[in-house]
């Protein structure tokens, strides 16, 4: 399996790759900052984070996310960001041994995340 996955990982896949990165990422982040940046201060982690989802969902699935064009998380990177503030109440639940009576303390919006992203991720690996 691992030599299969070399090939996809090469110098000259990646530099491959580069033309795409430039359309999909830098042009459209820059021309979107230059909209909205008149509008205000502007949170300069989301928007290279959903050009890093964009680019990730673009090489794993062959399609963007659609974060940059939509200037706003995909449903799935969102509920991706959920489920690792749940994971961090899991961890509490698992080193306190306490799972079953303090499982209802987790917040119901960040356990729905957890489905929904469960759901998500069966339906892109699946199709």
């Amino acid at each position: 399996m691992r030599r299969g996955m070399m090939a996809a990982f090469s110098d000259k896949a990646i530099r491959g790759q580069e033309a795409s990165f430039s359309y999909l990422c830098i042009d459209q982040i820059i021309s979107k900052l230059k909209d909205k940046g008149a509008d205000g201060p502007q949170n300069v982690v989301a928007w290279y984070n959903w050009c890093t989802f964009d680019i990730m969902g673009d090489l794993s699935f062959g399609e963007s996310f659609g974060c940059l064009e939509e200037t706003q998380y995909h449903t799935w990177v969102k509920s991706i960001f959920d489920f690792i503030k749940l994971s961090t109440w899991m961890q509490v639940c698992q080193t306190y041994h306490a799972l079953p009576p303090i499982y209802f303390l987790v917040p119901k919006v960040l356990s729905d995340a957890k489905q929904e992203r469960d759901n998500k991720s069966y339906e892109k690996t699946e199709h």
